[in-house]
């Protein structure tokens, strides 16, 4: 590696391999995540995951110290990978964007060193291009490192500017026409309502049900990706939403037709913007569009809310963009040894994305056969990637 500037004892380094230890620095952990204003980074998500088994691999936190202030953590676990032992972010198994947090790029650097210092191969999943991550690295690696950099997806955000009126004139008339045909069929079966709620303690797990029921009534059931087809998965995704309860940012919404909930959203308020995490709708009722529906009454609950953002995860769909939008582009980088390991890894990766691409062409066998773009289908919940390019 090349040789660090870092100052004569100013930085100490703790390794956390144990989940009392880890949720013993919840409150400082925090302090860095809201300081890099992602809410895929506090600590509430990653001792979720941990405590519902859902990462497959051990705790292997690297935290960075400025005398007795973190400054710095890599939230991650290390796991065997095709027989090698590997590092990867605690989040991996979700899929969705995640990050390194550091005070600043000092620190960053430093965990980035330290990180190297482990001498294990290391994942890191969908790091934003815009962030520094991805630079540092490269600088604190050796020409010689061999780095592979692949395609992390990309996500929308939707700025909530101006009124809701103003952004509905955004949308092409024909879109517009689409969204009240599609109104005037769900009324011609009764009572139509589109609520939004924020719940608490005991109020949770009810509602928790109905988003699961509806997520998992469609394909997602019948291909076993569902949360109910996890045990696992569903316990992390009921931790999660306790915690977000706890600090009343878990947003859920429904569309119901005389009572009966057909379309759901589970999601994440923080700082005035909106995090989607799970989306689904009845298949039955596929031909009123309800996930679109209920998706442009979010906006307007949002806009009520003085909310001044919408955040999808996962991966962008075809029919989210008809809304005025910015693109977040992300990038996954692997850092491979040059050693017999490193050949165990690539390995590896071309089977998983020959698995993963089976997988896709299965889950496209199960969504419905004929939906047109903006019908609510699901966001596709992994990134796609190829082994492209190395460094």
């Amino acid at each position: 590696m090349r040789a660090l500037n870092r100052g004569a004892n100013r930085y100490s380094v703790r390794k956390i391999t144990s989940l009392d230890e880890f949720k013993g620095i919840a409150d400082e952990w925090n302090v860095l995540a809201d300081h890099l204003g992602n809410p895929l980074l506090r600590h509430e998500l990653f001792i979720s995951l941990i405590s519902a088994s859902f990462t497959n691999g051990h705790l292997y936190v690297i935290a960075v110290y400025d005398a007795h202030k973190l400054v710095a953590a890599a939230p991650l676990v290390l796991r065997r990978f095709f027989g090698v032992r590997r590092l990867e972010f605690i989040s991996q198994n979700i899929c969705e964007p995640s990050g390194l947090l550091y005070l600043n790029e000092e620190s960053l650097r430093e965990l980035i060193f330290q990180l190297f210092e482990t001498r294990f191969p290391f994942l890191l999943s969908r790091l934003n291009r815009n962030d520094p991550e991805l630079r540092i690295v490269k600088s604190v690696a050796r020409d010689s490192t061999p780095l592979i950099t692949t395609d992390g997806g990309t996500t929308l955000c939707i700025p909530l500017t101006a009124d809701y009126s103003a952004l509905e004139k955004q949308v092409s008339s024909s879109r517009r026409q689409t969204l009240r045909r599609c109104r005037r069929r769900a009324e011609a079966l009764g009572r139509v309502e589109f609520l939004a709620y924020a719940p608490h303690g005991a109020d949770v797990d009810p509602l928790l049900n109905e988003v699961f029921r509806i997520e998992g009534s469609g394909w997602k059931g019948k291909s076993k990706s569902a949360v109910l087809s996890s045990r696992n998965r569903e316990m992390f995704f009921r931790l999660y939403a306790h915690a977000l309860a706890q600090s009343n940012m878990l947003r859920i919404y429904l569309m119901k037709i005389d009572g009966v909930a057909i379309a759901c959203r589970l999601a994440a308020c923080y700082k005035n913007v909106l995090y989607d995490l799970k989306i689904g709708y009845d298949e039955s009722y596929g031909k009123l569009s309800p996930g679109f529906l209920l998706f442009h009454e979010t906006l307007r609950f949002c806009y009520q809310d003085g909310l001044t953002s919408y955040n999808s995860l996962g991966t962008a769909a075809d029919w989210q963009m008809i809304w005025p939008h910015e693109e977040k582009k992300w990038q996954t980088l692997r850092y491979v040894p040059r050693r017999p390991s490193g050949v165990l890894i690539l390995s590896g990766e071309m089977i998983r994305i020959a698995l993963m691409r089976v997988r896709q062409r299965a889950d496209a066998h199960f969504r419905p056969a004929k939906t047109p773009a903006p019908m609510g289908a699901d966001v596709v919940e992994r990134p796609t990637a190829d082994l492209r390019s190395i460094h």
